[in-house]
């Protein structure tokens, strides 16, 4: 559900970890996975979670929401 297949194959919390604002960004994060029922362990196109980007940028607390929700932190990506 809500998926963008001419963006890299993202769903729509691959754009809600990118909102600058960290708890505007964790709040519609939830929002996506409770409600919108967002697959937090899809992975994109180049084989990346959600989980690789916010653990890239630092946001801790996205990071431990990824991983409760099932993403694998040893995922590795169509770059090995």
């Amino acid at each position: 559900m809500l998926v963008d297949d001419t963006n890299y194959n993202q769903n729509a919390l691959f754009t809600s970890v990118q909102i600058k604002d960290d708890q505007q960004s964790i709040e519609m994060t939830k929002y996506l996975i409770d409600v919108g029922k967002c697959d937090p362990k899809k992975l994109d196109s180049l084989n990346q979670s959600c989980l690789f980007y916010v653990a890239r940028d630092g946001i801790n607390e996205l990071a431990k929401l990824f991983i409760k929700h099932g993403c694998k932190a040893n995922q590795v990506d169509s770059y090995g």
